[in-house]
């Protein structure tokens, strides 16, 4: 009994481990993807003023 207990919390522990990390990466992720779209932007911007 003592024994399911304890892999019980150290499952939970490992849970919350990889949401943390889930959670990390995602944010991660986001601001990889806004300075893609930020350099994406001014190529497009670059471009149009070499129009004119």
């Amino acid at each position: 009994m003592q024994q399911r207990l304890r892999d019980g919390v150290i499952r939970d522990i490992e849970r919350q481990n990889r949401k943390k990390e889930n959670i990390r990466l995602l944010g991660e992720q986001i601001l990889l993807t806004e300075q893609l779209e930020a350099e994406r932007e001014k190529m497009v911007l670059a471009k149009g003023s070499q129009k004119t």
